[in-house]
């Protein structure tokens, strides 16, 4: 009479362990190696709307070459070589003169135009993750304006509130 084992045979557990370990690690240094190269070779950025929407297709001068290139559907233009050959753009305004926008050293720009008024974020990655953000803002203002504010009828605050509430 044959008798069955209760407890089949155990198959080698450690052996399919150490190849599930070994795959998990080499997808990980996969991923980090991923990250790195996409930390790299991220080229920095120049978003430009105007009151909040993309200036899509929009023709801006190099700064250094006064070559024409145009912004993408977004109102996004990527830096092309070196920070040292390729600073910024000149963006003709509609009142005919020109703004001069500078490429951040590392991560995205978004200037947005509202006017007299701007408003600028820079956003540094790291490894392609949100590292920093930070916003400022630029005024334009008249010969009339600085001549108040060096009058004392004005306060700067004022000033600026009233050009935001211009360009809103």
């Amino acid at each position: 009479m044959k008798t069955m084992d209760v407890n089949p045979p155990q198959k080698n557990t450690t052996r399919s362990r150490w190849k599930l370990f070994a795959v998990v690690v080499v997808s990980c240094l996969i991923a980090c190696i991923v990250a790195v190269y996409h930390h790299v070779n991220r080229r920095p950025s120049l978003t430009i709307p105007r009151d909040g929407k993309p200036m899509a297709s929009v023709t801006v001068n190099d700064l250094q070459t006064f070559a024409n290139r145009s912004t993408n559907s977004s109102g996004t233009i990527y830096l092309d070589g070196p920070l040292d050959r390729q600073q910024g753009v000149f963006l003709s305004e509609p009142d005919g003169s020109s703004r001069m926008l500078m490429f951040p050293e590392q991560g995205d720009l978004v200037v947005d135009l509202r006017g007299r008024y701007s408003i600028s974020t820079t956003m540094h990655y790291d490894l392609g993750f949100i590292k920093s953000t930070s916003q400022s803002e630029q005024f334009s203002t008249t010969q009339q304006e600085v001549e108040q504010l060096r009058r004392g009828e004005i306060t700067m605050e004022q000033l600026e509130q009233k050009i935001r509430d211009e360009n809103r």
